[in-house]
């Protein structure tokens, strides 16, 4: 479906790829990660070819930095708490959990991370009802 195509058309290809996922029933899932890494290259190769970077080619900069978040889960909270001091190690100061266990457990094994990270969220629980 791309092959032949114009890259500087990605509106157009993406509406193509995505029209042809959605009449086959496949909306959601990989299909889309597929799409989104597909829409990714095509404005790789747009501003490769114009020798800018996407993020002008997408309406310019907008701030200076740009907060990140670790993206931690798992069903042992000890696992998981090793694994986020890995990551305050790596210099990231905000998380995301998704437990699958007590979440006083989670705290109780990550209480010395979650010191080191303002802003860091749960789905389930806060550090309040450790």
């Amino acid at each position: 479906m791309l092959l032949g195509c114009d890259p500087f058309d990605v509106e157009y290809l993406w509406y193509r790829l995505y029209s042809a996922m959605r009449e086959r029933g496949h909306i959601t899932g990989f299909y889309v990660d597929a799409l989104a890494g597909v829409d990714l290259a095509l404005y790789d190769l747009l501003g490769k070819a114009l020798n800018k970077p996407v993020y002008k080619l997408l309406g310019g900069q907008f701030r200076d930095k740009v907060a990140v978040y670790v993206g931690l889960g798992g069903d042992e909270p000890d696992a998981v708490a090793e694994t986020a001091a890995e990551h305050v190690g790596y210099g990231y100061a905000r998380s995301n959990c998704i437990c699958a266990y007590s979440i006083h457990s989670f705290w109780r094994s990550c209480a010395p991370c979650a010191t080191a990270w303002a802003g860091h969220r749960t789905h389930g629980g806060h550090p309040r009802h450790a």
